[in-house]
């Protein structure tokens, strides 16, 4: 009988830590944090765009024909912290898209095509393939 009593309380307390480990695993998997966001600006094939963060301009981006550059990217800063409100502004000033950003969903990519713009994850496929030459 004891030693009947002495098995389940093994096994009770084996049961407590497996608990005990899977509860705390759970609580270590969480949103990335602000410090590992950035935000990449992907001009596939699209017009030359103005990007601005909460307000202020941060850049003109040509599609890769025209600019032979690598895409920009963008981190938060003392000067530039999250959340941000992020604007694509075409070449006249019309509004083409805007993005709220918090950070709280890893780092991101906004893609400039012809038919307009979009955001995904970083790494997320942009699409068709990209035109041979760049809108105007």
């Amino acid at each position: 009988m004891a030693r009947q009593r002495s098995l389940r309380n093994v096994a009770g307390l084996g049961l407590a830590l497996w608990l005990t480990g899977a509860l705390a695993s759970c609580a270590l998997v969480q949103s990335p944090s602000p410090a590992a966001f950035f935000l990449e600006i992907a001009n596939i094939d699209g017009p030359t765009v103005n990007i601005q963060i909460n307000g202020t301009s941060v850049g003109n981006v040509a599609c890769y024909a025209k600019s032979g550059a690598g895409d920009p990217t963008f981190s938060p800063s003392s000067a530039q912290p999250l959340p941000w409100s992020v604007v694509v502004l075409a070449h006249g000033g019309s509004v083409i898209g805007t993005f709220q950003e918090s950070g709280d969903s890893g780092p991101r990519v906004i893609f400039v095509r012809p038919g307009g713009v979009s955001e995904g994850a970083y790494g997320a496929n942009p699409g068709p393939a990209p035109a041979p030459t760049c809108m105007p």
